[in-house]
């Protein structure tokens, strides 16, 4: 093996053009494998940072017109009380102190926070870095004034200080008792942790009021099948006692990581199947260099075959050499991915909506350096045994006369070859041409209201300062005032939440003249703003009025409906004037209309904030084209990479067809040459040679469109949520796909063929 390996490198450096083509095209393949796998690891493979976290699952509760909402603390009561699958049943819960203030640490500064069952820790397997978990009574109203906190804010707000258990912090002008600091490894993005009875009364005690996210344990031998068929059967129960609030609730069992990793698994395992294939296309190109440069060894072959080696010492000998030449495209390979993990590592968080675990550990751990390896082993093989088992099967006579090899054989299966790496390259261009077509359409869909020139920023008054919702109004009076004085500032407005961004704010509601049966109101989603708003936005008016100073002082009962909803609920009739309810609170995103870059005006706006309460954070500021285009993020991501992928998978095809029909000119000179000696015209030769090319590309491309067309159901499944207004078998897809990949052939044909009309009769002869 020794022998053989020396031998196969001695034969690779003497032919250093056709070993630096063949290991950049593996390292490409194997790069692009080793990066995404390290992706997929993280995220789908690695195990979440708790104990035992196959047996965690998070419950959701569900409404017909809402896939998945936060549980009612009471039903969550029943479960814990009828449940007998789980070993125990947690919560938790964004409303409340969401968005605490922290003061007396330097400026005031808005935190994110999260109120928490006493039991969640201990259910998760989490332990506090320092100090201890929340206790059962500090569950209850008055004994409730404590807080954790995450390491990030322990470090940045206190320095770490070791001895920051037992002190006190003010959160919104409260004091809390600090218990204990978490380590680095919980996932929520959360700076301080209180215990549950800090939600209102109404959350607590109302099964109308959603506010509880649960986790539950699961008892080591309850399949998900069970747990879901109790949970059902519970619900059907609570629908039966409680029908005014629970008629059509629901219950939904999904595993924690399903639930962490969102829809990011689809595209990952798009992703990992393209650069699959874009593998398999990297081993056909290689196979025919192999195939050409064993035709260039058939007397090398002949004379050891002549000196007593058998076949199967030959294919050993061909396959060492393949293997080697796959570790060095594995090595070179891996060091593309090392380069790549840390852009990847460093953008995939910025583009998903919330906090995906794992992301932050991308790299190449030992699972993803054994995947290349494996990978590395197998590509060699898929690459080099066809060669091996094509050039070891030696003719001693024909092999050993003066030109007399026979390259016959050796064409059909580089066209076997090059048909399936176009079939493979249409399945990754198909799958990249219905994710653009997708994008595309997405960005043709009219938002409703301009975008250009807005500045936006968020607010969040806290109780303490401002516990009536006169105060809030006139807070924002003042704001909007001062900010509308500013030197390039035309108009502002405010609004709970921006238009078009994630949102769960949605509400029951009973219009006028219809009497839902209980538990049956439908939902809306609602957005509270102010009197300048839709014309901020420059959003048509219908029918009626828009908002009036004298609505928002007077906290008028007043609301705006869009045209869905009134064409659902007021059918064939003028909804103004009817009545419906709404909400409002006192978070708000305020918009600026800009006369320039409203980026430039962001400071200006930030002291006007401060000029009306010098203790209000100011969060988030930006554009709103900066905020669409991030809401965008995502797909544009998944359609720059997967495009990369087809673009490569489209270069490694036309290669493929070039070095075939290359190489075939190359062996069939003399041919070429007496065929013009006996009077064929060059225009002949010309279409020759385009159709030694053109007819395996045609097709593989005929093939590669079938089984794309075959794959539409898979496409389906991994790609629902990427494809908007786009069906997985869209012909227009199919069609510019085709068309595209049929002109870059002609392309890879048409340089071969132009040499092959430049053949001299008289040398090509000559040389026979």
């Amino acid at each position: 093996m020794f022998q053989d390996l020396r031998y196969g490198v001695r034969m690779l450096l003497k032919k250093p053009g056709f070993t630096v083509i063949a290991v950049l095209t593996l390292a490409l393949g194997i790069g692009a494998n080793a990066a995404v796998f390290s992706v997929l690891n993280a995220v789908l493979l690695r195990p979440l940072p708790f104990a035992e976290a196959q047996q965690l699952v998070l419950i959701w509760e569900t409404h017909p017109n809402i896939p998945r909402v936060e549980a009612a603390l009471p039903d969550l009561q029943d479960w814990r009380a009828q449940a007998q699958s789980f070993q125990e049943l947690g919560a938790y819960s964004f409303k409340g102190y969401r968005n605490p203030v922290l003061t007396g640490q330097g400026d005031p500064v808005q935190l994110q926070g999260t109120l928490v069952s006493q039991n969640l820790f201990p259910l998760l397997g989490l332990n506090p870095l320092l100090g201890r978990n929340f206790l059962p009574e500090e569950e209850q109203s008055g004994d409730d004034r404590v807080v954790m906190l995450s390491y990030a804010l322990w470090q940045r707000s206190f320095g770490g200080d070791p001895l920051i258990v037992g002190k006190s912090i003010q959160l919104n002008g409260n004091s809390f008792a600090v218990v204990g600091v978490l380590g680095e490894q919980y996932p929520l993005e959360t700076d301080v942790w209180l215990p549950l009875s800090n939600l209102s009364e109404g959350d607590r005690t109302n099964r109308m009021y959603h506010a509880v996210a649960v986790i539950g344990r699961l008892k080591p031998t309850v399949t998900l099948e069970q747990v879901r068929s109790e949970m059902d059967t519970i619900a059907q129960r609570l629908q039966q006692a409680y029908p005014a609030s629970n008629k059509t609730i629901g219950v939904e069992v999904l595993p924690l990581r399903e639930q962490l990793v969102g829809n990011l698994r689809p595209a990952v395992l798009l992703v990992f199947a393209a650069v699959g294939l874009i593998l398999l296309i990297a081993c056909a190109n290689v196979s025919n260099l192999l195939l050409a440069k064993g035709a260039l060894r058939r007397k090398e072959l002949a004379v050891r075959a002549a000196l007593g080696a058998g076949r199967s010492r030959l294919v050993r000998q061909l396959l060492t050499e393949s293997l080697t030449l796959a570790l060095l495209g594995g090595s070179a390979g891996l060091a593309l991915a090392s380069w790549s993990v840390p852009v990847l590592r460093a953008v995939l968080p910025g583009i998903l909506t919330g906090k995906t675990p794992g992301l932050e550990t991308i790299g190449l751990d030992w699972r993803a350096l054994t995947f290349t390896f494996g990978v590395t082993l197998l590509t060699g093989l898929l690459f080099g045994v066809l060669p091996a088992l094509r050039i070891s099967r030696i003719n001693l006579n024909q092999a050993l006369k003066e030109g007399g090899s026979s390259v016959v054989g050796r064409h059909n299966v580089s066209r076997a070859l090059v048909l399936a790496e176009v079939a493979l390259a249409v399945v990754v261009l198909v799958s990249a041409g219905l994710l653009v077509r997708s994008f595309q359409s997405l960005l043709r869909v009219d938002p409703g209201f301009r975008a250009d020139d807005l500045l936006t920023l968020k607010i969040n008054l806290t109780d303490t300062r401002y516990d009536k919702r006169g105060e809030v109004a006139n807070f924002y009076q003042q704001l909007l005032a001062r900010i509308e004085a500013l030197p390039g500032a035309k108009q502002a407005a405010v609004i709970d939440r921006l238009p078009l961004g994630p949102s769960r704010a949605v509400t029951r509601f009973a219009a006028e003249g219809q009497q839902p049966e209980p538990g049956q109101f439908p939902i809306a989603q609602i957005r509270a703003v102010d009197q300048h708003f839709f014309e901020l936005m420059q959003i048509p008016l219908r029918h009626g009025r828009l908002f009036d100073e004298a609505d928002v002082v007077n906290q008028r009962n007043h609301v705006i409906i869009n045209e869905t909803l009134a064409r659902r609920f007021f059918p064939q009739q003028n909804p103004v004037d009817r009545h419906i309810l709404l909400r409002v609170g006192r978070e708000a995103v305020l918009l600026v209309r800009t006369s320039g870059d409203p980026l430039t005006l962001a400071p200006a706006v930030r002291q006007a904030v401060w000029s009306v309460d010098s203790t209000q954070p100011v969060q988030q500021i930006g554009s709103v084209e900066e905020t669409l285009s991030t809401s965008l993020a995502r797909r544009r991501f998944a359609v720059k990479l997967l495009g990369a992928l087809a673009l490569l998978a489209l270069t490694l095809a036309a290669i493929g067809i070039y070095g075939v029909v290359g190489y075939s000119v190359t062996q069939r000179t003399q041919e070429i040459g007496l065929r013009l000696a006996l009077g064929a015209q060059r225009r002949d030769v010309f279409k020759l040679v385009i159709g030694l090319g053109i007819r395996p590309a045609l097709l593989g491309l005929v093939i590669g469109l079938a089984g794309a067309w075959a794959l539409t159901r898979l496409l389906t499944s991994l790609a629902a949520g990427w494809l908007f207004e786009v069906k997985a078998n869209d012909p227009a897809t199919f069609a510019a796909t085709a068309l595209l990949l049929a002109v870059v052939a002609l392309l890879a044909c048409y340089l071969p063929a132009q040499r092959a009309t430049k053949v001299d009769p008289l040398t090509a002869l000559r040389h026979e």
